[in-house]
């Protein structure tokens, strides 16, 4: 094998090598994240049972969170999943807020939980 020839077979398996090594990163830095993802989808199932229960107990407290879940889901699949309607795309006039954005559902559980 002449010179020329030896040199390439090593930059050869010296890119092999990194490129080996890289896709280990790659993989490595893949497991992390998803890890972290796990933890987090973990953290918001906990979170949200823990804010489902003191719901089931304290009307004040889930007449606000269906507010807040009005105002926040904007999915139909997901307003489903706590029985709101889906939402009506409005266009406001200029200087009207959206506070009462999800209202009419919030008002519709308060009316529900008085009368149980």
């Amino acid at each position: 094998m002449t010179p020329e020839e030896r040199k390439k077979t090593r930059l050869a398996k010296l890119n092999a090598v990194i490129a080996e090594a890289k896709a280990k990163k790659r993989r490595l830095l893949g497991a992390e994240a998803s890890n972290r993802r796990k933890l987090e989808n973990r953290r918001k199932v906990l979170a949200g049972a823990a804010v489902l229960y003191e719901a089931e107990g304290n009307a004040e407290f889930r007449a606000s969170l269906w507010r807040l879940l009005g105002r926040f889901l904007t999915r139909p699949d997901e307003r489903a999943l706590f029985g709101f309607e889906p939402q009506l795309v409005v266009n406001h006039p200029a200087g009207e807020s959206e506070e009462n954005h999800g209202g009419e559902d919030a008002e519709k559980l308060e009316r529900e939980t008085e009368s149980a």
